[in-house]
């Protein structure tokens, strides 16, 4: 399961919406992640590995709900993708908010 260039765009432009729309610096979700600081923004520009990709679209829709904060629609992350991408990436998962 690959991303066209254009999906690579949408989905790193959807992924900086939801990022965007929170009230919290990079430093705390990193550290939730357990990133090195500039791994959220690897991940936001899709430059990590997809397991990685997801981990944090998944992490910042949890906060994003926890904060209010609206979420994107995904044209690319979508929760049915979700079994596909499992299907090739393998599981993962998500630090609790």
């Amino acid at each position: 399961m690959s991303l066209s260039p254009a999906e690579v765009q949408a989905t790193s432009r959807e992924l900086h919406a939801l990022r965007d729309a929170l009230p919290l610096a990079d430093a705390p979700i990193e550290s939730a992640l357990g990133y090195a600081p500039g791994g959220l923004q690897a991940a936001l520009d899709i430059q990590s590995s997809p397991i990685e990709v997801w981990r944090t679209r998944d992490y910042l829709v949890s906060l994003a709900r926890a904060y209010g904060a609206p979420i994107p629609h995904f044209s690319r992350l979508s929760d049915a993708m979700r079994s596909r991408a499992q299907h090739w990436f393998g599981s993962w998962d998500v630090p609790e908010v």
